[in-house]
């Protein structure tokens, strides 16, 4: 059995559970999609094996967000939530080379659903291979998929919950202009898939993402004034855990730590979409090709898989003359300038609770307070609640931040405004005494 993403603990479950839940509440308005193909039984396929991820020619003419396939599967296992209805949608978005692609969401609908509001819930798969997508993780009974605590909530709660592939076909992990443009038009397509799934399409949207969900939900916050304004009446706030603000800074936080492994996961998910870094690569990876088939094994395996053979090496043995700046290097440096640095792109509109640990393993704090600093400078007209979790970890960030912004998120999404303006302050993560 596969395991992939990571759960939360049993104590921050306990807690979130606790958590307010909204009170059904259902409208309509529902907008034409393509006829909904019913599958039972299904078997489920790779990505890379499923004609369903491959659109039909001539797709490249509909607009961003158009549904071009969708599909009823058998509700997936290991929710602990009742699912009446679990969709597929094919949807046309733009990578970050401005070229169209296709993109798959999953949407699921609970027992008692309210269809004006849904979440959407970006899963930080953190995988640049294609087979390791969300929307097949929830169809292979073979694979064990943890940290679903959090959506199984809102689902208790009868909230829809759509988790988009944000990373495309490719697998383009770490490129946030194709994580954020693939997530705002798999909420226009949930927004067009009334007929289908019935959702109202003045549905009000909260997005939650931590760590590589966060960052799929940032860059969509930055992008949806140049990319999507059509989405801002319907995204109404963001619960963002565990930002990694910038790239560049957690290559050189990791090198030579337990999450090392995530270099060559960067690394080649930014190559996906620029040719510029796959020959680079190609070039420049070890003349070793033991040492090459480790590092490009990272397009192969899903994240945690691959993490644990890579644990606490360096990166410059990977690469020619054993170079060990490969990410200052001229086209490293400039692809990760145009899509691994956050801040450059817009202030977001959308209300955002922001949890950030302030030891953070992975990304140092100091990049998420500069971020906050920066969006918060008068005339912004930002809203940020940034809790700095005084000690917090990068996982424990993911684990306590859900916890923490959760109600805060269900007010937003029941129309209560968030206060205007930015607040920052320093608390504590829960601690328990054995008994």
């Amino acid at each position: 059995m596969a395991l992939r993403y990571t759960a939360l603990s049993t104590i921050a479950w306990l807690t979130l559970t606790s958590a307010l839940h909204q009170p059904v509440a259902r409208d309509h308005g529902f907008v034409a999609s393509p006829a909904v193909q019913t599958i039972r039984p299904y078997t489920a396929l790779p990505p890379s094996d499923d004609a369903f991820y491959q659109p039909t020619p001539g797709y490249e003419t509909e607009a961003p967000g158009t549904i071009l396939r969708a599909r009823s599967l058998p509700p997936p296992s290991g929710i602990n939530a009742t699912i009446s209805a679990y969709y597929q949608l094919l949807y046309r978005s733009t990578d970050s080379n401005n070229q169209p692609n296709a993109v798959v969401t999953s949407l699921l609908i609970p027992a008692n659903a309210s269809f004006d509001k849904f979440i959407s819930y970006q899963i930080p798969y953190d995988s640049p291979a294609t087979d390791c997508a969300p929307s097949y993780s929830f169809s292979d009974p073979s694979t064990i998929i943890g940290g679903t605590e959090i959506f199984s909530v809102a689902l208790s709660a009868g909230l829809p919950v759509s988790i988009p592939d944000y990373e495309g076909f490719t697998a383009a992990f770490a490129n946030g202009i194709q994580s954020g443009q693939a997530l705002l038009d798999s909420i226009r397509a949930v927004l067009n898939s009334g007929y289908t799934t019935g959702i109202s399409r003045n549905s009000s949207v909260a997005l939650i993402g931590g760590s590589g969900g966060a960052l799929a939900s940032e860059w969509a916050l930055e992008l949806q004034h140049s990319y999507a304004p059509d989405t801002k009446p319907s995204i109404v706030a963001a619960l963002l855990t565990a930002l990694t603000p910038n790239i560049t800074s957690v290559f050189q936080t990791i090198d030579g730590t337990l999450l090392a492994g995530l270099t060559p996961l960067f690394l080649v998910g930014l190559s996906k979409q620029s040719l510029p870094l796959a020959t680079w690569l190609s070039e420049n990876l070890s003349p070793n090709p033991t040492r090459t088939a480790e590092f490009l094994q990272a397009g192969e395996l899903c994240s945690a898989d691959f993490a644990l053979t890579f644990v606490n090496q360096t990166i410059a043995p990977y690469f020619r003359d054993h170079n060990s700046s490969i990410i200052s290097e001229p086209i490293p440096h400039a692809l990760i300038e145009e899509v691994g640095v956050m801040g450059l792109h817009g202030v977001p509109s959308v209300p955002i609770f922001l949890y950030k640990g302030t030891a953070d393993e992975l990304s140092p704090v100091a990049d998420t307070d500069a971020l906050v600093e920066k969006y918060c400078k008068n005339g912004t007209h930002a809203t940020i609640v940034y809790q700095r979790a005084v000690g917090a970890s990068h996982g424990d960030s993911g684990t306590y931040g859900a916890v923490a912004g959760y109600p805060w998120l269900l007010e937003r999404l029941a129309g209560v405004p968030a206060a205007k303006g930015c607040t920052v302050s320093n608390v504590k993560i829960p601690t328990t005494t054995a008994s």
